[in-house]
């Protein structure tokens, strides 16, 4: 059946998660043509924080959970207007427009579907906590160390170094 989803994951198929974060600025100098990019500001938000790309279920081949392969199809295409719309709250809606620009580009969608679906059987449970879990990185000296290096390249070992301040001993050692 061209339709039918696949299997959703047993509970012990994840073996941790990866929060997938971006410094915007430097996205867009590679990507200008984004609607986020083109709209991006020294005021808006993610000019001076972190933004959030999405929360990824381990191993990294956990995706696509219960999700039809029409679905699957668009997403894999980039047809991410083609997926459905989200049911978050108005404010979850909110805070995700301000800390993912890529909401311009419909990337929340895709996020779901390829990874909040093997995450949580709801959107809103799957943004709240990969929301928390940005405003506790934003908080943090890692944000920091970006903002006061705008226009300067940050070495691995000071993002690093970073981590482990903000984060513990050893954090840094799990940054990509």
């Amino acid at each position: 059946l061209p339709d039918a989803p696949s299997p959703p994951p047993e509970e012990s198929t994840s073996s941790g998660y990866v929060l997938a974060a971006s410094w915007q600025p430097a996205f867009c100098q590679l990507n200008r043509t984004k609607s986020e990019c083109r709209a991006q500001t020294e005021q808006r938000f993610d000019s001076a924080h972190l933004a959030l790309h999405g929360l990824w279920p381990q191993p990294h081949d956990n995706v696509y959970c219960g999700v039809s392969r029409q679905q699957r199809f668009a997403d894999e295409a980039g047809r991410w207007r083609d997926l459905p719309p989200l049911e978050l709250t108005d404010e979850t809606r909110a805070d995700l427009d301000v800390v993912m620009p890529g909401t311009q580009s419909d990337l929340q969608r895709h996020e779901w579907i390829k990874h909040g679906t093997c995450y949580s059987d709801t959107p809103e449970e799957y943004f709240v906590e990969a929301l928390q879990l940005m405003n506790q990185l934003n908080a943090s000296p890692v944000r920091v160390l970006f903002a006061e290096g705008i226009g300067e390249f940050v070495t691995a070992d000071k993002v690093r170094a970073a981590f482990d301040e903000a984060f513990g001993a050893g954090a840094g050692d799990r940054v990509e």
